[in-house]
């Protein structure tokens, strides 16, 4: 068997991997911004040519072209078909990733998805509530051993005292002193 019938009965599975920063970052954020703010966030950081690199970087990718926009409005357009393009389930890009970090644009709180945000404060609300009802069924179950452990020490003096099993401090002390004095006075 030749080398190219290796490969033809085994489909070559590979990742492919492109450098290039504004495509990374739209398809890193493009599930988690709006695409309105998106495009925005991308217009206001990148230069026009690097709008138009990432255009012609995507562009022998698809099956079709994207659009060569004109006018005052050109980068915000062709950032629009960009993030549609990511978006897009039927188009298969390849795995974008950034060098110099220094060319992906900051993205603050003010630039999330507010609904993700609140689902998240929903499911740590839910899970707050989960501890503080442990807290207090722990609180309850030390508040059981106490008393089963006082109950307990309780019952056993009890009967300590009624078997006579441990003689009172006072006579153990004055029969100690006098054994002593007795001892002491032998050795003198």
């Amino acid at each position: 068997m030749s080398d190219n019938e290796d490969t033809a009965a085994q489909p070559a599975v590979y990742l492919q991997l492109r450098r290039s920063e504004l495509p990374c970052f739209v398809v890193d954020k493009c599930n988690l911004i709006p695409v309105d703010q998106l495009v925005e966030i991308c217009t206001d950081f990148y230069q026009e040519s690097e709008i138009m690199t990432a255009r012609a970087e995507l562009n022998p990718l698809l099956q079709s072209r994207l659009p060569r926009r004109s006018g005052t409005n050109k980068c915000r357009a062709t950032m629009e078909d960009i993030v549609k393009t990511c978006l897009n389930p039927a188009v298969s890009l390849p795995q974008f990733y950034a060098v110099e970090l220094t060319h992906l644009p900051p993205v603050g709180a003010s630039h999330c998805d507010v609904s993700a945000i609140l689902t998240e404060l929903q499911a740590l609300r839910a899970e707050v509530r989960e501890v503080s009802f442990l807290q207090e069924e722990v609180a309850e179950l030390r508040a059981q051993l106490y008393s089963l452990m006082s109950t307990s020490r309780s019952a056993v003096q009890k009967s300590a005292v009624q078997n006579n099993e441990f003689p009172a401090l006072s006579e153990t002390r004055g029969s100690t002193s006098e054994q002593q004095r007795s001892h002491d006075g032998q050795s003198l």
